[in-house]
């Protein structure tokens, strides 16, 4: 089996999570040449903006004649007794049903849900992580720079996370009475409790490792149209102290144990996370 590369976690300042080419043509696999003919770029209809306002950070589809709420995170600096991570299921629902549509078109059949749900996620939760640094030494403040920070977080560890798993998955060794059977393609069902306890989801894409996963995270990034508003350019912003921010990260990814780290006496986030 040929070496599958190592996922960058860096975390410095000027970091960026690029995306890869795509070139998607039906009945075809997406091609992956340095130059490809074409891409496919489905962009969505709407433009996604962030607000902190009423005391939540709210991300939005913003459209010509009105906004839509796609998730918000409400700081415990501001209210401890409603903070959380809220994620609007029907909003999100409805661009994983259009993208995987778009994928079935071209002959592609998997699921882009695992890829979607846990970049809002994590991007919500990288707000909590932020909170928890910045109230370590101080008060809490929200900084539109804190998107293009949250965007790295969201691509770089979902691509970590899904990508090496099914790294670890992508090949089984089974052995039958005399001999040896390499599997090759996913085993497993799927997982429990990613990226939000409770969840279950589905590992049955049978994906080349962290290839394809580029791929679909690309899909995404494409989608959101990250390459055209720096705002939301998925970077390391230049105030990031990296072993400091690593830290919290580090402390919130603990799912369950999360809280004992925690010196506000405050639950575990992945408690405070609520689907409306």
């Amino acid at each position: 089996m040929d070496s599958l590369p190592e996922i960058d976690l860096s975390f410095s300042p000027g970091s960026e999570w690029k995306p890869t080419n795509l070139s998607f043509s039906p009945g075809k696999e997406p091609n992956l040449e340095p130059n490809p003919i074409k891409r496919f770029l489905e962009r969505a209809k709407w433009s996604w903006k962030s607000a902190y306002e009423n005391g939540k950070i709210v991300e939005y589809k913003e459209y010509k004649d009105c906004r839509r709420i796609l998730a918000y995170y409400i700081p415990y600096s501001v209210d401890k007794n409603n903070w959380g991570i809220y994620l609007i299921w029907q909003e999100i629902k409805n661009d994983i049903d259009l993208l995987n549509n778009c994928l079935n078109n071209v002959g592609i059949k998997a699921d882009i849900f695992p890829f979607y749900i846990s970049l809002i996620f994590i991007h919500e939760l990288t707000h909590h992580v932020i909170e928890d640094w910045r109230t370590s030494s101080g008060t809490y403040s929200y900084l539109p720079e804190d998107e293009s920070l949250c965007e790295y977080t969201a691509f770089t560890l979902t691509q970590a996370i899904l990508g090496n798993l099914l790294r670890n998955q992508a090949i089984q060794t089974l052995v039958h009475g005399n001999h040896m059977h390499i599997i090759r393609g996913i085993v497993n069902g799927g997982i429990i409790g990613f990226p939000v306890p409770g969840f279950f989801i589905p590992l049955d894409m049978y994906l080349t490792p962290l290839r394809d996963v580029k791929e679909f995270l690309s899909l995404i990034y494409y989608y959101w149209s990250r390459d055209t508003d720096p705002l939301y350019k998925p970077l390391v912003p230049a105030w990031v102290n990296e072993k400091k921010f690593v830290r919290f990260l580090s402390q919130n990814l603990t799912v369950g144990l999360d809280s004992a780290w925690n010196k506000n006496g405050l639950p575990s986030v992945y408690t405070r996370v609520r689907f409306v």
